[in-house]
């Protein structure tokens, strides 16, 4: 098994889709300069065997595994590789009968993560034990030594050292597998435990709720000498009443979830019909460019089926002695004399034609560059406008239905909101009398349309009402709490600094109003950090003040704003808004009166009215920019510069196509003139004219029966894409056709449901509030017992109580039971597991035949199944024991409850069954799994010093246990140089320690060797003569397994049988492969 391909899509650098292909089943590298994201493709391979420790692949979250961290536009990262699966000694287990696989990743913003097998969604799990199987578990990798780790495995303690070669040996997952089987037996004992506990603890609650039952029936024998007649017919009337209460409510709850559920289905409809929509738009575009691409693949065949028909004409001609057509030589020879005089003639009327057209351009150009700036400036700006208004065009389309929903939803509630008057009292500030009014204009001038926002008194109201920024909004409502403005203390530091004019010529907006102290947030968005002047010219020197740049008004209403624009310079019409809110507060009662109708409206409005306001200004700016670029033409269209530039624009044309028809004409004349001296040639060797003619038009012959052969392979090819491509598109519109017509469908039958649901909850209402009446009147009858049966009242609490205490430990029990199935499912999962390794050791069915043989190592009954017998006796014993002490109505229910219990039981001694054959199994497969451990350590370590002594000649290196300890406890490395073995791997050099870590893994790769290994810059600590040396070894020597290698270095990369090289263009990384020559 090894890597076909690699597809990334906005992974990490690759934004666009990139497709890795061609990759050799042994040696592959890869280089490029830093940062192009040679790296990334292997975390990219680490990405798809399911890594869970993402510092591995350098990243904290899956949201930086996205392009740019989604912040560019692209949302999700998917990542596919096509594996070889022909060799069947390494498939994984699942896929033995495929010779193709494809794994696939995706990520989307957000966190949901995916996984697809050959196009199927699978399991994380099932992809982990699908690579596991041919030891290529990515969260515990021998065969993945990445950047800056190299070292790391010399750093590693003995039982990490040993867990690489358990991964090498295969043993790590039977290890990994009895460790899970041995989690869920404790967490199955303690479900048990706990079930024991809570039962127990009911039998004592029944036996007490029986003995409660029996003073009370006592009791009631003697109210009923008293009132007991009276009550009972209540309470058979309150009976009555409840039976039909609960049948209305069980009609009203079915009607409620029938309604939901075709409302969720509705959701589900629209949310399929949008995936079948845009996967159909999709297979559109693709439709689109395979068409295109059939269409010039067909033309080319067309193409090359006439010039294979000429040439076999060609090569009939020649072989009968024909010469071209049917004309002589010599009439040849005077055509082509011909031919090469009138093209002589054209060349001379194009170059006089030229010229005379060129002296003209250049007058006019020279007449136009004198005054043409302006005009230049006008088609520039006619070039920017006319841009811009494609582009509000665009969008003008996309919001357009928006828009109009929302205009309609915004007229209703501006109905509805110019009956809302706003609480809270403002006027403005009077320094003395003369200046009031001029002050309050300004202030009204800056708060604009602001002023009419009234300042909620919760932020809860303020959440359910909609935000009007419309014009024309006659009252708005807004959250002090959401819209707190911080006034900056530099700008009252800058205005204080220039009022040089006197102590009122620059004024804090918000020092002219008065406002109790809750509404100061609010008052402070409103009039925040704007500036009063007391003319235009101090208005604009605050305003471009470089210190200050904010927004100024002055007293007049005029506002000068630091983008460079001036507003106002008129009276605010019919008064001052802030001298009219006195007036307004009376009308309070009226917003209480129509909340709620203006609510039902806000929830629409509230998702429309940003596409509203886009909308809105997208006209506008479209509007204005018509007019504009409209003037600019009109203006254009009436001067002499328009004229002259287009006489301009047409020489030039003209001087053009002047010059291409000389060089036409001239190519003719060449042709003809070669084609005179050939046939001069042939008239004088025409037997040897015969002879090459009749080899050449052979071999064109042949070149044209390759070329027709191979673009009609090529268009049959797409052909049948295109017709698949066709087949999709028709499916996929009658997939959406089908979607819209089931919304219909279910749109009617919700609306019915609906009235269905209002009928029913109106049935549930009238019977509620007859059962209301009816225990009314029981509580009155019970009230006058109660005065009397104090004793009684105590015990139905006390029953009661002991009721729902009961019913509390059912529900536990319950959840236990599921708890419990949720364990056995996962030791179903197990047992499956022990199947695989069955099949992995072929001994196991050779011993089958001794499983329960008595007194062997496999003698079941030995166990724990009498045990069980005995238990399950015992508490059915119980069981009876506690059913005759409960009433009828719970007998039932302990009865279905036993019956569940009774299936637990006997799904309880299959599990421990199986529990015993597991542990037979399994203490087999620990003898098993300690000589292949010890095994694989031998050979390990012995290949492991070879290569070491290789690599570095007159050095040697082993694996060890550490004192006092076995080699199933962990392992050590030891070095030694002429046979001096050091006392610590601190004393070898960065490039011995590399070379001491990739011996090590290449020693294990000689048993039981992956199929992939993927190495990261391994060789930046050693010089160009290792690199060489290694780079060598794993191609002469290392052709059982795939081997992708990032190296920066010649002497590595060199030694690749393919070379991809990785660029970093216009901000995302390409790819491009190159096959080295065999060396």
């Amino acid at each position: 098994m090894h890597i076909k391909s690699i597809v990334l899509d906005g992974f990490k650098s690759y934004g666009n889709r990139v497709e890795v292909n061609g990759f050799d089943p042994e040696f592959n590298a890869i280089t490029g300069l830093n940062g192009t994201g040679k790296s990334n493709i292997l975390d990219a391979i680490c990405f798809v065997l399911g890594i869970t420790n993402l510092a591995n692949v350098r990243a904290s979250s899956l949201q930086e595994l996205i392009y740019k961290h989604g912040q560019a536009g692209i949302t999700k990262a998917t990542v596919s590789i096509t594996f070889d699966n022909r060799n069947k000694d390494q498939s994984p287990i699942g896929l033995e009968n495929n010779d193709e696989f494809t794994v696939t990743r995706q990520i989307v913003m957000g966190g949901k993560n995916k996984y697809l097998v050959n196009g199927l969604n699978v399991q994380n799990k099932r992809v982990t034990d699908l690579f596991c199987s041919v030891q290529l578990n990515v969260n515990n990798p021998h065969f993945l030594i990445m950047q800056g780790r190299i070292t790391k495995v010399l750093n590693m303690k003995p039982p990490e050292i040993l867990s690489m070669v358990e991964e090498a040996a295969g043993t790590r997952i039977y290890v990994t597998a009895e460790e899970r089987t041995k989690e869920a037996e404790t967490k199955l004992t303690q479900v048990e435990d706990e079930i024991k506990s809570k039962r127990h603890q009911i039998q004592q609650n029944e036996t007490s709720i029986k003995e409660f039952e029996e003073q009370i029936s006592e009791l009631n024998k003697k109210v009923d000498e008293e009132s007991g007649a009276a009550l009972r017919a209540l309470e058979a009337e309150l009976g009555a009443a409840g039976a039909a209460e609960g049948r209305a409510a069980a009609g009203a709850r079915a009607a409620h979830d029938a309604l939901q559920s075709h409302a969720a289905r509705a959701r589900l409809l629209a949310r399929a019909l949008a995936d079948d929509e845009a996967a159909a738009a999709n297979k559109r575009r693709a439709l689109d460019q395979v068409e295109s691409t059939f269409e010039s693949l067909r033309e080319k065949h067309q193409n090359s089926t006439a010039v294979l028909a000429d040439a076999q004409q060609k090569f009939l001609e020649v072989s009968s002695g024909l010469e071209g057509a049917s004309e002589s030589l010599q009439d040849q020879l005077m055509a082509a004399k011909q031919e090469a005089s009138e093209a002589a003639t054209r060349i001379s009327q194009s170059a006089m034609e030229k010229k005379h057209a060129e002296n003209r351009l250049k007058a006019l150009e020279k007449e136009f560059a004198s005054s043409s700036a302006q005009y230049q400036r006008d088609m520039e700006n006619i070039g920017r406008h006319e841009a811009q208004l494609a582009e509000l065009q665009a969008e003008l389309s996309r919001l357009a239905g928006a828009a109009r929903r929302e205009a309609e939803l915004a007229e209703t509630v501006r109905g509805l909101a110019r009956r809302e008057r706003g609480r809270g009292a403002l006027s403005v500030q009077r320094g003395g009398g003369h200046r009031g009014h001029e002050q309050a204009t300004a202030a009204a001038r800056t708060a604009g349309t602001q002023d009419h926002h009234r300042p909620a008194q919760q932020d809860q109201r303020t959440r359910h009402r909609p935000r009007h920024r419309r014009a024309g909004a006659a009252d708005r409502t807004s959250s002090p709490a959401a819209y707190t403005c911080t006034l900056y203390g530099g700008v009252r530091h800058c205005t204080e600094c220039l009022q040089g004019g006197g102590p009122d010529s620059v004024q804090l907006a918000l020092d002219l109003v008065q406002f109790p102290g809750a509404l100061r947030p609010a008052m402070a968005w409103v009039w925040g950090a704007t500036l009063v002047c007391r003319d235009l010219d101090t208005a604009r020197r605050v305003t471009f003040h470089p210190a200050v740049r904010r927004r100024a008004v002055t007293l007049d209403g005029d506002v000068v704003d630091p983008a460079g624009t001036l507003s106002g310079g008129a009276r605010l019409k019919g008064g001052s808004v802030l001298m009219q809110l006195q007036e307004l507060k009376q009308f309070e009662e009226e917003h209480k009166a129509i909340r709620e109708q203006l609510s039902k409206c806000n929830d629409e409005l509230k998702s429309l009215q940003q596409a509203g306001e886009k909308h809105t200004s997208a006209q506008q700016k479209f509007d204005v920019m018509s007019h504009e670029l409209d003037v600019i033409k009109a203006r254009l269209a009436t001067t002499s510069h328009a004229q002259t530039h287009e006489e301009i624009q047409s020489l030039r044309a003209r001087v053009s196509e002047l010059g291409e028809a000389a060089a036409r004409a001239q190519q003719a004349r060449a042709q003809a003139d070669a084609r005179a001296a050939q046939l001069q040639l042939k008239l004088a060797d025409l037997q040897g004219h015969r002879d090459r003619e009749f080899k050449k038009a052979e071999e064109a012959l042949n070149a044209a029966k390759k070329d027709a052969e191979f673009h009609s392979n090529s268009w049959k090819q797409h052909e049948q894409e295109l017709e698949t491509l066709k087949l999709e598109v028709s499916e996929l519109e009658k997939a959406v056709a089908s979607s819209k017509q089931q919304l219909a469908e279910n749109s009617a039958a919700a609306e019915r449901l609906r009235l269905d649901a209002e009928r029913a909850a109106a049935d549930h209402g009238a019977a509620a509030s007859a059962v209301k009446d009816m225990q009314s009147r029981i509580k009155s009858q019970k009230a006058e017992i109660a005065s009397r049966n104090t004793e009684i009242s105590r015990l139905l609490q006390k029953k009661e109580k002991l009721r729902k205490n009961n019913g509390e430990l059912e529900l536990k029990i319950q959840e236990l039971e599921y708890r419990l199935n949720e364990l056995q499912t996962e030791a179903a999962e197990l047992r499956a597991k022990i199947t695989n390794l069955e099949k992995a050791n072929p001994w196991i069915n050779s011993e089958r035949s001794y499983f329960g043989a008595p007194g062997g190592i496999f003698d079941f009954q030995a166990r724990q199944a009498s045990a069980a017998a005995a238990r399950l006796q015992q508490l059915q014993a119980r069981r009876d024991g506690l059913a005759r002490g409960l009433n009828a109505r719970a007998h039932t229910l302990l009865g279905k409850e036993e019956e569940q219990y009774q299936e637990l039981l006997h799904k309880k001694q299959i599990v421990e069954a199986d529990r015993a054959k597991l542990v037979a199994v399994m203490a087999e497969l620990d003898e098993k799994k300690r000589k292949t451990l010890v095994a694989a350590c031998e050979q390990v370590n012995k290949d492991f010093g070879s290569i070491f002594s290789t690599l570095l000649p007159g050095a040697e290196a082993k694996l060890t246990p550490p004192d006092g300890q076995s080699v199933l406890d962990g392992l050590e490395v030891k070095v030694g140089f002429n046979g001096a073995w050091k006392e610590s791997l601190g004393e070898l050099s960065g490039g011995q320690r590399s070379l001491v870590a990739l011996s090590l893994v290449l020693g294990m790769l000689r048993w039981q060797p992956a199929p992939l290994y993927v190495l990261d810059e391994v060789d930046a600590a050693l010089d160009l003569s290792h690199t060489q040396n290694i780079g060598l070894m794993l191609r002469t020597h290392f052709r059982h397994s795939q081997f992708i290698i990032v190296s920066l270095k010649d002497g590595m990369f060199n030694n690749a049988n393919v070379l991809f090289r990785t660029r970093f263009v216009d901000g995302m990384s390409s790819v491009q492969r190159t096959t080295n020559v065999p060396r």
